[in-house]
C-alpha cells in the first residue's frame, strides 16, 4: 500500500545586471532616535526597494533619473525624501495612523479595504497565532463574521466543513471556493499546515460570484502562506514542538435501569451455556431460555443486579497528539524564500485505532532578477495516513454496539483462543451470551479490522510578472492541485462476526482516486490615476482550466490462505 513519491523543488537563482545606477545608503529611525527594523525603502516610481537591517541601516541601488526615496513603516507616516544626488540619507519617521488593511482577493493588486466596493474579512497572522487551529478550516472558527465551521466527526483525519453566510444551494455543494496562494483547489483543507499560513481572506455572497464566477457561488476563502523573513534581512530558523492529549469534553450518560423481569431472589442459576456448568444469569427471569423476559409494564425501573460498565470510558480512553515543525526563511534584496517541514501525529479519543499522521513539505520562493521582472514559486507536498471507520449503520459500525450494549457486558474482556490471533479483545465479551442486542463489540472491531487511507497531495504555482512600463505589467501563471488517494478495508480470515455468530473467511476491498486541477493564465494589467481621489486597475486576462478525475475499485472474499496480515 506504500508508494514511493518524488518531489522536485526548483529553486530559482537569478543574477541581475543594471547600468546607470548609483548607491544611496542611510538609516531610518523614529523621533526618539531608535532604529526601525524592516522599514521599507523604495526608489519612488519604481519597484526597486529594500528594507532596513537590525540597526536601521539600508543600502539601495537607485536608477538614474530617480530623485526621491519613499520610506514607510507600519504605524508611522510614510515620507518621500528628495535625495538630489546625495549618496547618504538619514530619515526620521513620525508616528501616525496605522496603515490601512491590504487585501489581494478579488482585486488586480494589493488594495486597501477602504477602497473596495465589497466586504472582505481578513484574518491576519496575529489572530491565527492567538488561538491556533489544526487546519485552516478550524483556524477560521470564531475569527470572521458570517463563517460557520462544522466538524461532523471526531475522527482527526476528517476535515471540517465551512459554510459562509449567503450560500445559495439547498441540495448541491455549499462549500466555498478555496484559493491557496492563487491556486484554485478542490476545497480540501486537511493537508495544509497552519504554521505555514500568514493570513486568510473571506468574501461572501454575491460579491464572490461577481469576482470569480459560478465556482464562487458559495463564497471565497483565500489562504496566503508565508514567504521570506518577516523580521527583516538575513536567515531565520524556527523550530516548534507541540504535545497534547485528546479526551472527551463531556461524559455520555450510561443506562443504570432496565425493563426486564427479575426472579424472586434477584439471582438465578442455571446451565445457560449448555456446557454442564451452572452460572448466574445476572438475575434476569429467563422464562423462554435464553430470551430475557420483558416487564409487562415496559418501564425502565429495575437496577442491573451486577457490575455496570461505562462503555464510553472503556472505548474512548483518549490518545496523545504531537506536532513538529521546522522552517527556514530569508529576505534579501533580490530573493526571498521560505522552506518548511512539519510532522503531525494525532491519536484522537479512541486510543486503539491507528494514529492519523500528516507530513508536509513546503517551498516558497520570490526572485527579482532586475527592477522589471519578478518570479514567484509556491509548492507544497503532503503525505497523509489515517483511518476511515464506519460511523453509521449496524454491523461493523463502531458506535452502534457502543451505544446499544447493555452495561453488564464487559467490552474489555480479553481475547480467547479463537480471537487472540487478530485482537487482544473478545468478539463475544463477558455478558454477551444473555444480551438482547445483535451488535458487535466495538473494541474487537477496532483492533481486528483494517480500514484506512493513504493520500498524496501536491500544490504548486509559478508566476512571472514583467513591468513593460511604469503602469503596464504583463503576468503569466500556472497552478496545480493534484491528489492521489488509496483506501482499503480488510477483514482477516480469522474474523468472527458476533452479530451472526458465524466465522467469515476474510475479505479485502480497495479503492483509488486521482484528481488533477490545473489552471494556466496570462494577463495585461494597467494601473492609472483617474484624478486626485480616484485610481483604477484595468485587466485583460485569458484563463484556461483543466480538471480530470478517475477512480478504481476492487474487492475479493474468501481468502485461500491466511489473512493479509500474515502475508506481509
Amino acid at each position: 500500500m506504500k508508494k514511493l513519491s518524488l518531489l522536485l523543488v526548483v529553486l530559482l537563482f537569478a543574477v541581475g545586471y543594471s547600468y546607470g545606477q548609483r548607491t544611496v545608503s542611510g538609516t531610518v529611525t523614529d523621533s526618539d532616535g531608535l532604529a526601525l527594523i524592516g522599514a521599507n525603502v523604495t526608489a519612488e516610481g519604481t519597484t526597486v526597494g529594500t528594507i532596513t537591517d537590525i540597526d536601521g541601516n539600508f543600502s539601495l541601488s537607485v536608477p538614474d533619473g530617480v530623485d526621491a526615496l519613499e520610506v514607510s513603516y507600519t504605524g508611522y507616516t510614510t515620507q518621500v525624501i528628495n535625495i538630489n544626488g546625495a549618496s547618504t540619507v538619514n530619515v526620521v519617521l513620525s508616528e501616525g495612523e496605522l496603515l490601512d488593511e491590504i487585501v489581494i482577493t478579488g482585486v488586480g493588486k494589493g488594495t486597501s479595504t477602504k477602497k473596495l466596493g465589497f466586504a472582505v474579512s481578513k484574518v491576519n497572522e496575529e489572530a491565527l497565532e492567538k488561538v491556533p487551529g489544526i487546519d485552516p478550516g478550524n483556524a477560521l472558527r470564531g475569527k470572521a463574521p458570517g463563517v460557520r465551521v462544522v466538524q461532523a466527526s471526531g475522527n482527526p483525519s476528517y476535515g471540517s466543513e465551512i459554510r459562509l453566510r449567503g450560500s445559495n444551494s439547498i441540495s448541491g455543494s455549499q462549500r466555498p471556493l478555496i484559493i491557496i496562494d492563487g491556486i484554485i483547489t478542490d476545497g480540501d483543507l486537511r493537508d495544509i499546515n497552519m504554521d505555514d499560513v500568514e493570513s486568510m481572506e473571506v468574501v461572501k455572497g454575491a460579491a464572490a460570484s461577481a469576482l470569480y464566477g459560478s465556482l464562487a457561488g458559495n463564497g471565497v476563502i483565500q489562504i496566503i502562506t508565508k514567504t521570506g523573513n518577516s523580521d527583516g534581512d538575513g536567515l531565520r530558523v524556527s523550530l516548534k514542538n507541540e504535545y497534547g492529549f485528546s479526551q472527551l469534553a463531556n461524559q455520555y450518560p450510561i443506562a443504570t435501569k432496565h425493563p426486564f423481569l427479575l426472579d424472586p431472589n434477584g439471582v438465578q442459576m442455571g446451565d445457560w451455556n449448555g456446557d454442564g456448568v451452572e452460572t448466574s444469569n445476572f438475575g434476569f427471569d429467563l422464562n423462554n431460555q435464553p430470551e430475557i423476559a420483558a416487564d409487562p409494564e415496559g418501564r425502565f425501573v429495575n437496577d442491573f443486579p451486577t457490575t455496570v460498565y461505562d462503555h464510553i470510558d472503556q472505548f474512548m480512553s483518549g490518545g496523545s497528539f504531537y506536532n513538529n515543525n521546522i522552517s527556514m526563511a530569508s529576505t534579501g534584496e533580490n530573493m526571498n524564500y521560505m522552506l518548511s517541514f512539519s510532522n503531525q501525529v494525532s491519536g484522537g479519543v479512541i486510543d486503539v485505532l491507528p494514529d492519523y499522521t500528516r507530513r508536509n513539505f513546503r517551498a516558497n520562493v520570490d526572485a527579482r532578477p532586475n527592477d522589471k521582472l519578478k518570479i514567484s514559486f509556491r509548492s507544497m507536498y503532503g503525505l497523509t495516513d489515517g483511518v476511515d471507520v464506519a460511523e453509521q449503520g449496524q454491523g461493523e459500525n463502531l458506535f452502534f454496539g457502543l451505544l446499544t450494549y447493555e452495561p453488564f457486558i464487559n467490552l474489555d474482556s480479553p481475547a480467547g483462543e479463537r480471537d487472540a490471533s487478530i485482537s487482544e479483545f473478545n468478539a463475544t465479551p463477558d455478558g454477551f451470551e444473555i444480551s438482547t442486542t445483535n451488535a458487535e463489540s466495538p473494541l474487537y472491531n477496532a483492533t481486528a479490522l483494517d480500514w484506512g487511507f493513504e493520500r498524496e497531495r501536491i500544490l504548486g504555482a509559478i508566476s512571472a510578472t514583467y513591468a513593460l512600463t511604469d503602469k503596464l505589467n504583463f503576468e503569466a501563471a500556472y497552478t496545480l492541485d493534484r491528489t492521489n488517494e488509496d483506501g482499503f478495508f480488510n477483514r482477516p480470515k480469522e474474523y468472527f462476526d458476533a452479530s451472526q455468530i458465524t466465522p467469515l473467511e476474510g475479505s479485502l476491498f480497495l479503492n483509488t482516486s486521482k484528481r488533477n486541477k490545473s489552471v494556466a493564465s496570462t494577463q495585461l494589467q494597467y494601473d492609472t490615476d483617474l484624478g486626485e481621489n480616484f485610481n483604477g486597475v484595468f485587466t485583460l486576462k485569458y484563463l484556461y482550466e483543466d480538471l480530470t478525475a478517475e477512480g478504481f475499485n476492487a474487492g475479493g472474499t474468501n481468502y485461500v490462505a491466511k489473512g493479509i496480515r500474515d502475508l506481509d
